[in-house]
């Protein structure tokens, strides 16, 4: 018992702080980087999410489903020679968070690459990193647990056919 005990405490201190520094990390990446002159950033929780929504017309029903949906919503963007840095720290956010990539596209000299994080057919998490070969790039995070086939409907009502399948 005490053996089973300590293995749970054992474990439970190495996996509840690790998820929580995986859960706030972006967020701390926009605070890292607030107080620099070329930065800027942007954010909302679910409520703030779901009064956005409101502003929204009802023609899109779709896209409203998913705002509301939201748990949070952040936004990121650097231009300058800081911006080589936040793209290492942002790669490093990537890989820690276990995000996986979707799409990666590069024309005229940008790069645009979509992330996921899904659990049981739920995406939890989607991270869009936008980086221009002029040292601008903009990064955006969207987190709520998001149903697949709402996501498909509305890539085939946009007519995104990348995302549909």
């Amino acid at each position: 018992m005490k053996k089973s005990l300590f293995v749970l405490i054992l474990i439970g201190g190495w996996v509840i702080p690790s998820w929580a520094q995986n859960n706030k990390e972006f967020e701390q990446l926009c605070k890292k980087y607030q107080d620099s002159e070329n930065v800027g950033s942007f954010g909302m929780d679910g409520l703030g999410c779901l009064l956005a929504s409101w502003f929204i017309g009802k023609e899109a029903n779709d896209i409203n489903a998913l705002i509301r949906q939201c748990s949070s919503f952040r936004i990121l963007s650097c231009s300058g020679e800081e911006s080589k840095m936040l793209c290492k720290d942002i790669r490093a956010f990537v890989r820690a968070s276990k995000l996986e990539e979707l799409i990666s596209v590069q024309e005229d000299g940008s790069e645009v690459k979509l992330y996921m994080q899904t659990v049981k057919n739920k995406v939890h998490q989607v991270f869009v990193s936008v980086v221009d070969e002029e040292q601008k790039v903009v990064f955006l995070q969207v987190k709520g647990k998001f149903d697949l086939a709402a996501i498909q409907k509305l890539a085939k009502t946009s007519q995104i056919s990348y995302l549909c399948h």
